[in-house]
């Protein structure tokens, strides 16, 4: 398993597939999916990336008991204490964490069962964090195939200042930059209070930013469903 988890993480985006194909073929080993889940505890504190890839794993793998996994790792509450980063108010510990529940509420709706959905709308409707509500409800989207019916049933989850995920643009496998370019103008200009303000100079001449939204809509969409063990999606 340590092998594994180490050649999925160094694959380069051509192998992407073949990941996938190896850990998709596991889906009813639940020992693989235990021994992912001790690799993950034992990597979440030392080796940050390792645990990343781990969380993207669990979600592929769509195990019942990885996504049981996934459900309940999403709800730790963050560390408390430790120094604050500035810039986001939470500490280094509390970040990272936040940053794992991220992925893991991205990785929680690859199983595709009702299970695994409804979990991901109680995230969307319920979590603190806004970072993960705006996940869970991007991935939900995407693994219910962008459908009339999700984004319906997403709306009654959704809080008010945040239904505009469901109009934000995804590129689909295929496009073009051109294309996705034309559909996040046609999102900014139906959301201009997403615009980033243009930047002016400080006392010291040195460029800064006013007016930024304390809580942005999150991070931009994913650029196809694919798994991406260096990145974002799981």
């Amino acid at each position: 398993m340590p092998a594994f988890v180490h050649s999925a993480g160094a694959a380069p985006v051509s192998r992407r597939e073949e990941v996938r194909t190896a850990i998709a073929a596991t889906r009813d080993n639940g020992e693989i999916a235990d021994r992912l889940i001790a690799e993950f505890e034992a990597a979440q504190k030392t080796d940050f990336s390792r645990a990343l890839v781990i969380l993207s794993l669990l979600g592929e793998q769509r195990n019942a008991a990885g996504t049981a996994f996934l459900s309940r790792f999403i709800w730790r509450p963050l560390p408390r204490g430790g120094k604050p980063v500035a810039e986001l108010g939470l500490s280094v510990e509390a970040e990272a964490l936040e940053r794992l529940q991220v992925k893991a509420a991205n990785a929680l709706p690859y199983a595709r069962t009702n299970e695994a959905f409804k979990a991901t709308l109680e995230v969307v409707a319920k979590h603190p964090l806004k970072p993960v509500r705006v996940e869970a409800a991007s991935s939900y989207l995407w693994n219910a195939g962008n459908s009339e019916e999700a984004r319906r049933t997403l709306t009654r989850y959704l809080r008010k200042d945040e239904l505009m995920l469901l109009d934000r643009p995804v590129r689909e496998p295929g496009s073009s930059a051109k294309e996705f370019n034309r559909l996040l103008a046609v999102y900014l200009e139906r959301h201009p209070e997403l615009r980033a303000p243009a930047p002016q100079r400080g006392d010291r001449g040195r460029l800064t930013r006013q007016n930024v939204a304390e809580e942005p809509a999150g991070p931009p969409p994913p650029p196809d469903s694919a798994t991406s063990y260096e990145g974002r999606q799981p």
